[in-house]
């Protein structure tokens, strides 16, 4: 008992075809798979440098407030020489705006 199988060239492209389009859905689903890893690695380093961000922020405003003392404190010391305040008040400030400076860079 034989078996007679006809193709034809349409039949053979169709199969062609339908081979490949199986091959690129795999194709597809593997690139979707690596695409959520690398979108949720994006999302932690997004995530870290947003706390990076914040912690810089905070500091940079202790800084400036420590940059106001420093100042205040010079030009205290500035018109203490000239005679306009006390000499223990320009020293006090200036102790106090240290003492803030160190204070900062502890935290560090």
């Amino acid at each position: 008992m034989a078996i007679e199988f006809t193709l034809t060239l349409k039949d053979l492209i169709l199969l062609i075809i339908g081979i490949g389009g199986i091959v690129l859905i795999i194709y597809l689903i593997i690139l979707f798979k690596k695409l959520t890893v690398t979108i949720d690695k994006a999302n932690k380093i997004l995530d870290d440098t947003n706390v990076v961000t914040s912690i810089t922020a905070s500091r940079a405003t202790e800084v400036n407030g420590v940059v106001d003392d420093v100042i205040g404190a010079l030009g205290s010391v500035a018109t203490s020489v000239k005679g306009n305040q006390s000499t223990m008040a320009a020293v006090s400030t200036l102790v106090n705006a240290m003492g803030s400076l160190r204070k900062i860079l502890k935290k560090s």
